[in-house]
């Protein structure tokens, strides 16, 4: 509703600038000149509130065309102008939040820890062997499991 009062506000201002006083070359008096204002009117009549012919709205407005032409543009303007181009630079400045950054240049500095002591690029037993708790074979033959080495 405020883009409206504020659509009317404009069309009233715009109304007031372009009023035109027609000079003449004679010596006419102040009253013999013709003051015309042009047709945009600032009240609300039944020609402004009913569409125009062949007038297919863009969805804003089913009641006013150039409010409805107004909103499209503004929309658009605000969607594919800011929002593209604003939201285009939040993700690309974004913070890495997934660390995928750190995880690399961590693996990367361990990696060469490891080449410059002469150790295996991946350690056998990366987990102690004690720690880790199998199966035994009756145990997974009594459930049918099927082991693939």
């Amino acid at each position: 509703m405020s883009g409206l009062l504020r659509f009317q506000g404009i069309r009233q201002v715009v109304s007031r600038l372009v009023q035109r006083r027609s000079v003449g070359t004679s010596n006419a008096k102040k009253s013999d000149t013709i003051t015309t204002t042009p047709s945009i009117t600032t009240s609300t009549s039944t020609a402004e509130c009913t569409p125009k012919k062949n007038w297919i709205s863009y969805g804003f407005s089913d009641v006013s065309q150039d409010l409805d032409r107004h909103l499209m543009h503004l929309s658009f303007f605000v969607g594919i102008s800011i929002l593209f181009t604003l939201g285009g630079y939040v993700i690309i400045y974004m913070p890495d939040f997934k660390m995928k950054d750190w995880y690399q240049r961590e693996g990367y500095i361990e990696l060469r820890r490891r080449e410059r002591l002469g150790l295996p690029k991946i350690d056998i037993n990366l987990v102690d062997p004690a720690k880790v708790k199998l199966p035994s074979d009756e145990e997974l033959r009594a459930q049918n499991i099927e082991i693939i080495i």
